[in-house]
C-alpha cells in the first residue's frame, strides 16, 4: 500500500476504536492495525521494517490529522483532535485462592470463613459456605463479552475460537498472537471481580483488601507480571504457552530444573 492507502487504514481503525471521542493505546492500534493491513494482503510488520520505522514514527507522519502521545517508554496515546484521555479501571490481582473460585470450573467451591480461604471439593461441608458456581458457559461468557469489545476483524476472530472445538485454547491462541494480553487481563479481571462482588453481597461478607488489590501493568516487571498473568490462567491456557529454547538454557545453566541425558 503506498501512504494514502495506509492514512485511510489508520483512520479507519482509530475511528472504530472510539479514537474520535477518547485516546487509543498504542498497542491496541497495532493489533488491529496488522489484521486490516492482512486482509488488504500487505504486511505493516513486514513495512515498519523496511521503512526502518517504529510505530510511533509511522503514526506522527499522519499528524495534524491525529494526535500521538506517548505513554512511557514503550506505549503510546493516539487519537483525533478534541479526543480526550479516558480514565481506565486498573486490573486487579486476586489471591490465587480467591481467583481460582470465582473463574475456574469443574468444581464445587465453599468458603471457610474461620480461616478465610476458598477451598475446591471439601471432603466436609460443615461450616462452609457455598462459593459461585462458575461453569464452562461462565468463563466462555467472559469470552464473549470481551469479542464484542474489540473492532473488525478481530471481533469475528475471537468469536469464532470462542466457538471451536478447544475454545479456550484457540481463544487465547487469538489473544496472544493479536498482542491484547494486557486487554484481556483487565477484562477478565473486572468480570471475576464483578462475580465476587456479587457473591459477597449474596453472603453478607464484606470482601477483605487481601483478596485483591489494584496493579498497574506498566508498573511491574516483565517476570512478575507473567508470574501474576500464570497465576489467572487455566491449565489449557498455560499448556499453549511458548518458552524459547534460550530461556530454557538459561534455567538449565543456573541449575533451576535437570535435564535427562540421552
Amino acid at each position: 500500500m503506498d501512504n494514502d492507502a495506509w492514512r485511510t487504514v489508520v483512520f479507519d481503525v482509530l475511528r472504530d476504536l472510539g479514537g474520535d471521542e477518547i485516546f487509543v493505546p498504542g498497542s491496541r492500534i497495532m493489533s488491529v492495525l496488522v489484521l486490516r493491513a492482512s486482509d488488504k494482503g500487505d504486511d505493516l510488520r513486514s513495512y515498519l521494517r523496511s521503512q526502518r520505522m517504529n510505530l510511533g514514527r509511522f503514526l506522527k507522519q499522519f499528524e495534524p490529522s491525529i494526535e500521538v502521545r506517548n505513554k512511557g517508554a514503550s506505549d503510546m496515546l493516539v487519537g483525533f483532535p478534541g479526543a480526550k484521555e479516558k480514565r481506565v479501571e486498573q486490573p486487579r490481582a486476586f489471591r490465587k485462592d480467591v481467583f481460582d473460585a470465582f473463574s475456574k470450573f469443574g468444581q464445587s467451591v465453599y468458603y471457610a470463613k474461620t480461616r478465610d480461604q476458598f477451598v475446591a471439593d471439601p471432603v466436609d461441608t460443615a461450616g462452609l459456605i457455598s462459593g459461585p458456581s462458575i461453569t464452562k458457559d461462565t468463563v466462555l461468557a467472559d469470552r464473549v463479552a470481551f469479542a464484542q469489545t474489540q473492532p473488525e476483524p478481530l471481533r469475528i476472530k475471537l468469536l469464532t475460537a470462542a466457538s471451536a472445538d478447544s475454545p479456550l485454547s484457540a481463544f487465547m491462541k487469538i489473544v496472544v498472537g493479536s498482542r491484547i494480553q494486557k486487554d484481556w487481563q483487565r477484562f477478565r479481571s473486572l468480570r471475576v471481580l464483578e462475580r465476587v462482588n456479587q457473591w459477597a453481597s449474596n453472603n453478607n461478607i464484606d470482601p477483605p483488601s487481601h483478596w485483591f488489590k489494584k496493579m498497574a501493568v506498566s508498573d511491574v516487571s516483565p517476570r512478575a507480571l507473567l508470574q501474576g498473568l500464570i497465576q489467572q490462567m487455566t491449565d489449557e491456557e498455560i499448556r499453549d504457552l511458548r518458552v524459547s529454547v534460550r530461556a530454557v538454557e538459561s534455567l538449565v545453566r543456573r541449575g533451576r530444573f535437570q535435564v535427562e541425558r540421552e
